[in-house]
């Protein structure tokens, strides 16, 4: 198997996370370590424990709400505009947190970014 080093990065996670550890190389190329790191649209960072980074997120979902806000702006039948928002921007808010244990503050900011839609909406 050949590895694209250039594309291959260490992400340090664990309790010694922050201290400096012997350099990793393949085929002669040291590999980059990284203190955020995407792997199939997963936006981790380094830690004590394997986290989510949520600001990729949030960002998509805002970009996505603001499109469909922007779009229906003459429609006045908000269920069918609360509808379009919950299937095609909550998905993107939620987008891999099932796989992780999110903090208490993680989980409130993810809330208090889909409260913002009840703001927007209403």
């Amino acid at each position: 198997m050949k590895f694209n080093v250039a594309k291959s990065m260490v992400l340090p996670v664990g309790y010694n996370y922050a201290v400096d550890c012997a350099k990793l190389a393949i085929d002669g190329c040291e590999l980059q370590f990284v203190c955020k790191l995407k792997y199939l649209s997963v936006h981790l960072l380094c830690g004590k424990k394997l986290r989510l980074s949520l600001h990729e997120y949030k960002a998509r979902f805002f970009r996505a709400l603001n499109g469909i806000l922007y779009r229906v702006k003459r429609f006045s039948n908000d269920i069918v505009i609360m509808h379009l928002i919950q299937s095609y921007c909550k998905p993107l808010l939620l987008y891999a947190c099932e796989c992780f244990n999110m903090t208490r503050s993680e989980i409130s900011r993810s809330c208090k970014a889909w409260r913002c839609v009840y703001w927007k909406v209403f």
